[in-house]
C-alpha cells in the first residue's frame, strides 16, 4: 500500500534530538497515527489550556499505572536494587506532576478528566472523516502509481505491434489483459508490468524495453 507523507509536528521535532534513535522513529510513527486517526498534528491542535491540562493528567496516570506494573517484575532483576530505586523515583515525579497540573487548574472536575477523545458521537465522526480522508490520499497516490504503470504498458504495447505483430508478445500481453478484466491481476500492476517487460525483452533482445532508443 502507497503511504501517505509523513506530516511533521513541531512538537515532535523540538524533542527528537533528546531522543534515541529508536524512538526518533517511533516519535515519528505515532505523529503518523494520530494524522491518521484525527487529521491533524499534535502542534496543530489548538485546544484551551484545560483541555491540554486533561489530556496530560490522563496520559501521566497511565504512566504512573505502568511504572506500577513494571515494578512488579523489578524485584527478580539481577540490578533490582537500582531499577526499583529508580521506578520509586519516577512514581514520586510522576505524583508531583499530577499535583502541579491540578494546581494550574484547580477547579478541574471528575466529568472532564475522566472523558476520552472520541468517546462522543462528534467526535468519533471527526475521527472516522479524518481516517476516511488520509485512506484516500493513499488511494490516489496508490492509482497514480499504477497509472503510470500502465502508461509504460501502452508504451510496450505500441512498441510490440509495431515491431512483433504476430510474436510471443502479443500473445503474452493479450493473456495478461484476460486476466486483469477478469480481475485476477488488479491490484498487481507491477508485477503484471514486469512480466510484459520480459516478454517485450525476451522478444526484441533488448534489456530495458523501455529505453528511448527501443520505443
Amino acid at each position: 500500500m502507497t503511504q501517505i507523507e509523513q506530516p511533521t509536528c513541531a512538537l515532535t521535532e523540538a524533542i527528537k534530538p533528546l531522543l534515541p534513535p529508536l524512538l526518533v522513529q517511533v516519535a515519528d510513527h505515532r505523529v503518523l497515527e494520530g494524522f491518521r486517526k484525527y487529521g491533524q498534528v499534535l502542534s496543530d491542535n489548538h485546544k484551551p489550556l484545560r483541555k491540554k491540562v486533561v489530556h496530560h493528567i490522563q496520559e501521566l496516570l497511565d504512566a504512573l499505572n505502568y511504572n506500577e506494573w513494571e515494578l512488579q517484575d523489578l524485584a527478580r532483576h539481577e540490578d533490582h536494587l537500582t531499577l526499583m530505586f529508580e521506578a520509586m523515583t519516577r512514581r514520586h515525579t510522576y505524583i508531583r506532576h499530577l499535583f502541579e497540573l491540578l494546581a494550574l487548574v484547580p477547579d478541574l472536575t471528575f466529568d472532564e478528566l475522566t472523558y476520552k477523545e472520541g468517546h462522543s458521537e462528534a467526535d468519533q465522526l471527526r475521527a472516522d472523516l479524518a481516517a476516511a480522508q488520509a485512506r484516500v490520499a493513499e488511494l490516489e497516490a496508490e492509482n497514480a502509481a499504477l497509472r503510470t504503470d500502465g502508461d509504460r504498458a501502452a508504451q510496450a504495447l505500441i512498441y510490440a505491434v509495431q515491431k512483433h505483430p504476430d510474436g510471443q508478445v502479443m500473445e503474452d500481453w493479450s493473456s495478461w489483459r484476460v486476466g486483469y478484466s477478469r480481475g485476477a491481476h488488479r491490484g498487481h500492476g507491477r508485477t503484471a508490468l514486469q512480466q510484459l517487460t520480459s516478454a517485450v525483452s525476451a522478444a526484441t533482445g533488448h534489456a530495458d524495453p523501455y529505453a528511448p532508443e527501443t520505443l
